[in-house]
């Protein structure tokens, strides 16, 4: 519609395509009497009037009109907004006696002046056919807009099943619909998939199939794929995209995301924040320090961070930045701060490993102590010159807002957070990041300045981040889409048209077209007028503006989950889609009674159901139709060859093993150089022992399963009662020390020193406790070897593994400390042994085993036991010599079978090292291994002189397990 033109003015053209500003309205009306002409546009979905409370007369434009019913009501439902839209703006116009949008009851004069307007009557309209349109639409539009009021629209010629939808809308017809299933017909669907990552990835395999179909000549820029809240979709969008093969790329982009998603350096600085105001804890710095912004500035790569993570865990970092908010955190006279960390670090710098410890009752900490090789020293110290600066920047932000109070005025803070960003981040960040913040947070604080006024009232650090955030949050980042398929949000994309737009994550869980929310004196709740605005009906109109702007292909999808029996329902707009599509179908159906078969069958023909995963082979095949379960009818071929290229090597080859999985051998690679060979397999006692303590442990680490063996761990303040590694580590470090002439209390003292061993006040009051054992343990072998003769022998074991005992091993190696212990009597082989955990025991008992039965026997005086007269007790090689080789015999037999079946001896934990086997087949497997542990516990009792036991049943129990398993693998 246009005001009256007057001659030689500039016309103004305005375009209001979805909603009108209720404040924009007297400026319009202003420019009816204005010189220059005003055209104004909007876009109706329907070329017909439709309103609820209008009557039939003021819509009459032929005289054998008819309501559709059908179509009536989906508009009402799913576009009332708009034609609420449009009849606020026809209201104000041209209604006198009306003030504004928003009107009251209309009186019969009232009524009668508007069926008198000029603007109710009909004026030119035209309907302009697709091809025109996109190939004329500019002169269509000029030539035929000539009245005071006229309409241009769209229509499709095709009868395709998206064009006869779209054709009915406008035509406010629903007869135009379709009846019956047209099999190939795909310009409309509805794909069901089990999760939305499904959803993305069946979307993209579609179309690739068409973007390389040549009678389509498909762009990707002419793609649109919508979503109800870009936000949360983005991160799987991003995932799925970034997989694609180079040869499967499409050009893609997000669009409509805020700052607070897509500036790194934003979201590192409100990090930044967080971590000011918080306790200062090791995980929360580690976090913040991944950050990409912050590993830029820095100069630090992921391997770096590691690197640092494992220096400060050992020199105790484990909360507060500093000896000061230690106090506040009540942690008064501890060591576990930032500070203390550096302090350590420094020394372990600047001193040599000659240097006496401690130094100045300070522990140096070199870097090394977590079974490292990255020390302090290393690139002659650039990463701890890094982590010194970043401390010391760390440290005196914080106590420049402590000294405030942690707040400031409105108008310092601008000046405040712009020091904070270039103290932290200066200008190694991408410049459109930076300066995108630096505008955000001259916004924030020019609003907190006009908030109070000029005063000088503070406000809290706090109160700004969450403002920081919240503008982020608010500001949408333009991204330029030209030449790309565009991800949006469906708000967002509204009325434009894309030859192909594809609707995803529209179920009952996205939120999507919502619920109404009123506030408690909300007069549009109570008193509900024509025109009211409804967050929950605009969104109805979105959806349906968003199904009428598709050109040629429309896809719709939502997520059912995984649980046939439990399927997630669509969203409430693909329900009134569904059901007004159905609607002429029902009516055929009606006069012959098979309404609900022909709807049912429409729905069916439209409706695919996305497999479970991206391997399934119906991604691939093409199956037979079946009109049963037409869901099941893909009409794409997934175009990922490197993932059928797998299925079809996975179905020639039923019976191929995978050297990773744990129902087949070990492969000799995983195994030690000196095992690879075919003949001479040499086996070394410790590998041996290592898998005799722990047969599932010792398979994963050989199969590469994740380990945390040489990882550095977060720091307890306080070590758990049940941490036998902590107290073991604690015990043989103690014990480590005394061995190097150092006095018990030197290496006590020492020990209290070290915080990797929990805080202060705990050391000094467990430590003293954790290793009087072992202190009493050394001192009797001290007085031990003072009393009585020794000489020390260079004792190794070189055995040719006989045939008998073991096919498999041919030779078994080791090396070992003995001593020749002259008594009165006799010389014996004796080692001496101080333990410092049971396991570790339990370990050298083996190795005595092993070297019994290898022909080179000794004795283990075990000074950690005492009997009523000794300080020790001893594990006598003679009792081992009585099973006539049959332990030996038994370990090899059953590690060869662990090589060559690698089974694990944990039914729960390790369950993919029983992939192929039976659940039942597992817990007997399980069983036995127990009763193996039981046998060997009592064997030890009896080499240590307490078995109680006559019968030693430890033979028996290897022979049950390994024929169990030989069984089981044959």
């Amino acid at each position: 519609m246009k005001n009256k033109p007057v001659e030689n003015s500039l016309p103004i053209h305005l375009f209001l395509p979805f909603s009108i500003p209720p404040n924009l309205l007297p400026l319009i009306r202003a420019y009816e009497d204005s010189p220059a002409e005003l055209n104004l546009y909007i876009l109706n979905p329907c070329a017909e009037y439709w309103f609820e409370s209008v009557p039939k007369a003021q819509f009459d434009w032929s005289e054998n009109f008819k309501v559709d019913n059908s179509c009536l009501n989906y508009l009402l439902t799913n576009a009332a907004s708009t034609r609420a839209a449009i009849d606020r703006l026809d209201s104000f116009l041209f209604s006198e006696e009306e003030a504004s949008a928003i009107e009251t009851d209309i009186s019969d004069k009232d009524k009668q002046n508007r069926q008198k307007a000029f603007v109710k009557q009909p004026g030119s309209r035209e309907f302009v056919t697709s091809e025109k349109t996109f190939d004329h639409s500019e002169e269509e539009i000029k030539t035929k807009v000539s009245a005071e009021t006229a309409s241009a629209y769209l229509e499709y010629p095709s009868k395709s099943f998206l064009h006869s939808f779209q054709n009915s809308i406008l035509r406010m017809d629903s007869t135009l619909l379709p009846i019956e299933p047209a099999e190939k017909d795909v310009s409309l669907r509805i794909l069901k998939a089990p999760s939305f990552v499904r959803e993305v990835e069946a979307t993209i395999d579609i179309l690739q199939n068409w973007l390389t179909d040549k009678k389509r000549g498909l762009k990707p820029s002419d793609v649109l794929v919508v979503v109800p809240d870009i936000e949360k979709a983005a991160p799987i969008i991003e995932g799925v995209m970034a997989s694609l093969p180079k040869d499967l790329y499409i050009p893609w982009k997000i669009i409509g995301l805020s700052e607070e998603k897509q500036n790194a350096l934003a979201d590192a600085f409100v990090g930044l924040g967080k971590l000011l105001m918080s306790d200062f804890s090791a995980r929360e710095f580690f976090d913040w320090l991944e950050k990409l912004p912050v590993q830029q500035q820095w100069d630090l790569s992921l391997d770096d961070i590691s690197v640092i993570q494992t220096w400060l865990y050992s020199a105790g970092y484990s909360v507060g930045i500093d000896h000061e908010q230690l106090a506040a955190l009540n942690f008064t006279d501890e060591d576990t701060s930032f500070q203390d960390a550096m302090e350590r670090l420094s020394l372990g710098f600047f001193l040599d490993e000659a240097s006496p410890l401690p130094f100045k009752s300070v522990l140096p900490i070199r870097g090394d102590e977590e079974a490292g090789f990255d020390v302090v020293s290393d690139g002659s110290g650039r990463l701890l010159q890094a982590l010194s600066q970043l401390y010391l920047n760390l440290a005196d932000q914080r106590r420049e807002l402590l000294a405030s109070e942690f707040a400031l005025p409105a108008e310092a803070w601008r000046e405040a957070l712009l020091g904070m960003k270039e103290r932290f981040f200066g200008n190694n960040c991408d410049p459109e990041e930076s300066y995108n913040f630096s505008e955000i947070i001259e916004t924030v604080c020019k609003g907190m300045a006009a908030a109070f006024g000029g005063t000088e009232k503070t406000v809290s650090f706090d109160v700004v981040l969450s403002e920081l955030r919240s503008e982020l949050s608010k500001t949408k980042r333009d991204v330029p889409s030209s030449g790309t398929m565009t991800f949006a949000s469906i708000s967002l994309a509204r009325g434009i048209p894309y030859k192909v737009i594809c609707c995803l994550g529209f179920d009952e869980k996205s939120g999507f077209p919502g619920t109404p929310k009123f506030e408690e004196f909300d007069l549009t709740k109570d008193h509900r007028r024509r025109g009211d605005r409804d967050a929950r009906k605009d969104n109805n109109a979105v959806f349906l503006d968003t199904l009428l702007s598709a050109r040629e292909n429309l896809l719709i999808s939502y997520t059912i989950g995984t649980k046939p029996q439990s399927e997630n329902n669509p969203s409430l707009v693909i329900d009134n889609f569904k059901n007004y599509f159905l609607s002429h179908a029902m009516s055929v159906g009606m006069e012959d009674g098979t309404a609900q078969e022909k709807a049912d069958e429409l729905w069916k023909s439209i409706v695919t159901k996305v497999p479970l995963n991206r391997f399934s082979m119906r991604n691939f095949l093409e199956e037979a139709k079946s009109l049963d379960k037409r869901e099941n009818n893909l009409f794409w071929k997934s175009p990922r060859k490197d993932v059928l290229d797998s299925i079809e090597h996975a179905y020639r080859n039923p019976g191929a093993k995978e050297p990773m999985f744990a129902n087949t051998e070990i492969p000799a690679e995983k195994l030690p150089k000196t095992m690879q060979h075919p003949v001479l397999r040499e086996l070394q006692v410790n590998f041996l022992i290592k898998f005799l303590t722990s047969y599932n442990e010792w398979a994963a680490t050989l199969l590469k399963f994740e380990s945390s063996d040489f990882e550095a761990d977060e720091r307890m303040i306080v070590p758990s009662k049940d941490d036998k590694l902590m107290h073991s580590e604690v015990s043989r470090k103690f014990l480590s020390l005394l061995e190097n002439n150092f006095s018990d209390q030197e290496a006590l003292n020492l020990l209290n020193l070290n915080p990797k061993y929990g805080i202060e006040s705990v050391r000094r009051a467990v430590l003293s406790f954790e290793t009087s054992e072992v202190a009493d343990a050394h001192a009797a072998r001290k007085q031990f070897e003072e009393t009585e003769t020794f000489k020390p022998l260079s004792a190794g074991l070189d055995y040719r593994v006989p045939t008998a005992v073991s096919s498999f091993v041919n030779r078994l190696t080791d090396k070992t400390d003995l001593f020749l212990w002259k008594t009165e009597d006799e010389s014996l082989r004796v080692k001496l042994g101080v333990f410092c955990s049971a396991s570790e025991q339990n370990r050298e008992v083996l190795r005595q085993i092993i070297w019994t039965e290898a022909g080179e026997p000794y004795d283990l005086l075990i000074f950690n036991e005492s009997s009523d007269t000794d300080h020790f007790v001893i594990s006598y090689s003679s009792i081992i010599q009585n099973h006539g080789g049959e332990p030996l015999k038994a370990f090899l037999r059953l590690f060869e079978c662990h090589c060559k079946h690698a089974l694990g001896m944990n039914a729960s934990d390790d369950a993919l090292l029983w992939q192929g086997v039976s659940e039942e087949s597992v817990r007997k497997a399980a069983d036995l291994s127990k009763a193996l542990k039981e046998e060997l516990s009592d064997y030890y009792k009896l080499l240590k002189g307490d078995g109680r036991k006559k019968d030693i049943y430890l033979s028996e129990a290897f022979e049950a397990l390994i024929e169990f398993i030989q069984k089981l693998k044959p």
